[in-house]
């Protein structure tokens, strides 16, 4: 085995850090020369066009638009202080929720930065002009052509809401890309911005004012990733089609995009005067793909050659160096998440060729809590492309590298009931060692790599948290039945002041398990599904050392998955369910900061200041004592009545039998035990169990799985002396629910659950794949668990 791989941490450096290795102008290296930047960049990772951006004066105020008028979720709205000296301002909001969204919709205002000499507030004025003439006279206008097109089932729907708000909007329809059939539109400016939202169906609305000759689209609608008849509250969902701009220069973007982002062409079509390019990136995934759309009419209401001319002139006169200058139009761009690690040096190389006018930018990046660098290009006509550094594919090289390093230099714990299961491996807290596993150490770089990888990971006390992503899911994807019964199990929903602030409350969501690639990856999955949050390994002192992977979310995400999801809490249904108290409270879809400031309704606005205050005291009261109860042993008395069976009961069968299996299969993997064991009497016999201090909620369980057809459950009390490996001191009385006979059909319905995750090789699974493939429990099933 390899005790030091040198190649490796400066190979990391360029994965984790993006382009941290390109600050003095030069190109990062991997230890994978025979690696060409095509594999790289087009390799088994996918990429993806998540977002448009347009600069503007009131960003607020556009978000507001879009969330009062589209299926949109906030993601950052109104001032943040660490950006600019606190003069930036966002409106962010996010298609559907944050669970599933892939495309994002942005507006930012950035007067601190140079204007270069181009001014946004004079261009909103201008084009608020050209847009009204556009929407009021017949046929295309490239003032219409700059937007974001989303696909919508039905567009009278909109229509409707639009109509009832007195928005101006058009409606027309166009050719298919086969020449066979038509699509249809709604084109609609947004108010007192340079933002349109086109939004397009194969459905016909009720009524169509106009025909225009060029497509929408380069294939057939729906788009492969939309799901027909869904909905977001109550509106048709939405899914991304394309992002366009008008140009005077097709030829010129089309150049761009193929050279030096190595787009390719779907559609290249010119009726009359007019003429569309529509280009795709080959390593977008089928059902995420987000086309780009460069677009000519000529049209006489609208100079866009000017409007080009002036942002290049802009960004001329901002961007000094490779490194610095960064103007308020950068902020007119689109987001390209790329597919793979360690690949914005090939980009960054194209650039150069092509002399495209680029700057690297350093931003931060909430997802891994740290600050990452994204590399901006200047395309034909100025607007902008964000390439975002992604983590989704490491090298199988790296990852084969990396995991023999972290696998020889870790040491098994020996834990066991003489020592008290504590254990410390003091070689790793001094010298050389210590060394190898702090910042910059090859071994922690070397975690970070993928979870085979970080489930090894044997970091010093003190040394800090190592964050991971979402990629370190590793084809495990949980929805929201499958995190709430981890949830259940394993987490912790909690609230405090924040700064002593009597307005404030702050609150957490996080889930905490023992290390291990299993729990590495489930809380991976739990970080995709909520749609934020962080994930991180840490070394503490508990049992003298112990390995934690954490999820945490301290942002809105937290409020607004536990609000949407608490029926599925299981014993922290009313924990959860007080998220709707706080998001009512706080008015949170119009809040950026992570905490609840109280202040926010307008009933309180007129109250006097002691009125007031006591008011939101109250509220924030009802939060701490709600959240407090059934904490420690003094809040069980309510979890054994039969209320509280009744309770559970209903919430774990109200959404059908498949909720109830992915919940509990998950459940189980948190607080749930398996096994085969020879007895005194020299018979093998299986055994399932779930762990919880809650009785009434293990009762609950074992009606339901009785309601469904399955044997009901024993349940015990846990004695106050059993140890396991990892024993943490108990603030309540514990109960075990056990089944011995008929384990196989039940041990079937979890397996399915895992196996419908992609989990199915996680340990627990294995061993119900074991009881699933032996009906009645023998000698082999028996070897087989034991070889685990």
């Amino acid at each position: 085995m390899l005790r030091r791989l040198a190649p490796l941490a400066l190979a990391l450096a360029a994965a984790l850090v993006g382009v941290a290795l390109l600050r003095d102008g030069t190109t990062a290296t991997t230890s994978f020369a025979a690696e060409t930047y095509h594999t790289a960049a087009f390799g088994s990772g996918h990429s993806q066009t998540t977002k448009m951006t347009w600069p503007a004066t009131d960003p607020v105020a556009v978000a507001s638009f879009l969330l009062g008028y589209l299926p949109t979720t906030p993601w950052l709205v109104g001032n943040e202080s660490w950006v600019d000296g606190g003069c930036a301002t966002w409106g962010k909001v996010i298609l559907g929720n944050h669970s599933d969204a892939a495309f994002q919709l942005h507006a930012v205002s950035a007067p601190a930065r140079p204007s270069g000499g181009f001014d946004v507030a004079g261009a909103e004025r201008t084009f608020a002009g050209a847009a009204r003439a556009a929407l009021a006279a017949a046929g295309p206008s490239d003032a219409l052509e700059t937007h974001a097109s989303l696909y919508a089932d039905d567009l009278d729907a909109y229509a409707a809401r639009f109509d009832c708000g007195g928005v101006s909007y058009k409606v027309v329809r166009a050719p298919a890309a086969d020449g066979t059939s038509f699509t249809y539109s709604l084109v609609v400016p947004v108010p007192d911005s340079l933002v349109v939202v086109e939004l397009v169906s194969a459905n016909a609305p009720a009524a169509v004012t106009e025909t225009w000759p060029l497509p929408r689209y380069s294939a057939a609608l729906p788009p492969p990733g939309h799901l027909v008849g869904s909905k977001f509250r109550e509106l048709p969902a939405l899914t991304a089609l394309a992002v366009s701009y008008a140009t005077a220069d097709v030829d010129a973007a089309v150049a761009f995009y193929r050279d030096v982002l190595g787009a390719e062409t779907a559609l290249d079509r010119a009726v009359g005067g007019s003429r569309v390019a529509m280009l795709r990136f080959p390593s977008d995934a089928p059902t995420r793909a987000v086309e780009v759309h460069y677009i000519a009419h000529g049209s006489p209401d609208w100079d866009v050659g000017a409007l080009e001319d002036a942002r290049i002139a802009a960004h001329a006169a901002a961007l000094v160096s490779e490194t610095s200058g960064f103007d308020q139009w950068m902020d007119g761009h689109i987001g390209h998440r790329l597919g793979r690690s360690n690949v914005l040096d090939g980009f960054l190389e194209n650039a150069r060729a092509a002399e495209t006018p680029h700057v690297l930018f350093t931003d931060y990046a909430s997802s891994s809590d740290s600050w990452t660098d994204y590399l901006y290009l200047v395309a034909p006509g100025g607007a902008a492309v964000q390439l975002i550094p992604s983590f989704s594919e490491v090298s199988p090289n790296l990852k084969e590298e990396a995991i023999a390093l972290v696998r020889d230099a870790y040491v098994e714990p020996e834990r066991n009931r003489n020592n008290g299961y504590r254990w410390k491996p003091d070689h790793i807290f001094e010298g050389e060692e210590r060394e190898r596993r702090e910042e910059g150490g090859d071994l922690r770089d070397a975690y970070g790599v993928c979870a085979e990888a970080a489930s090894y990971a044997q970091l010093p006390i003190g040394s800090g948290q190592l964050f991971l992503n979402g990629s370190f899911a590793d084809g495990v994807v949980l929805d929201t039945h499958g995190v709430s019964g981890i949830s259940n199990a394993d987490s912790t929903f909690c609230a405090w002041v924040q700064n002593s602030n009597d307005y404030t409350l702050t609150y957490d969501y996080e889930i905490e398990s023992k290390l291990t690639y299993d729990s590495v990856r489930m809380l991976a999955a739990v970080l995709n599904c909520v749609g934020s949050g962080q994930l991180f390994l840490l070394a503490t002192s508990h049992l003298l050392y112990y390995m934690t992977v954490t999820f945490r979310c301290r942002d809105r995400n937290a409020l607004l998955f536990l609000a949407e999801h608490w029926s599925l809490g299981g014993t922290k249904a009313k924990q959860f369910e007080l998220a709707l108290l706080g998001l009512r409270e706080a008015q949170l879809g119009n809040r950026l900061k992570p905490y609840l400031d109280l202040r926010g309704l307008p009933e309180y606005a007129v109250m006097g200041d002691e009125t007031r205050k006591a008011a939101i005291t109250a509220v924030r009261n009802v939060m701490f004592y709600a959240l407090k109860q059934g904490k420690g042993r003094d809040g069980q008395t309510w979890t054994s009545t039969p209320a509280a069976v009744t309770f559970y009961y209903n919430l774990a069968v109200a959404s059908g039998r498949d909720s109830f299996f992915k919940n509990l299969s998950w459940f189980f993997e948190g607080d749930g035990g398996g096994g085969i064991y020879l007895h005194a009497d020299s018979r093998i016999r299986y055994q399932l169990s779930l762990y919880q201090s809650d009785q009434g909620w293990l009762q609950a369980m074992s009606d339901a799985l009785e309601h469904y057809g399955f044997r009901k459950l024993s349940i015990f009390d846990v004695p106050e002396y059993l140890d396991y490996d990892d024993f943490k001191p108990r603030t309540k009385k514990a109960f075990r629910a056990q089944l011995s006979s008929e384990c196989s059909r039940l041990a079937t319905a979890l397996f399915r659950c895992y196996e419908e995750a992609g989990a199915a090789d996680f340990r627990k699974a294995s061993i119900l794949r074991i009881m699933m493939d032996n009906e009645h429990p023998n000698q082999t099933a028996l070897d087989q668990f034991r070889a685990l």
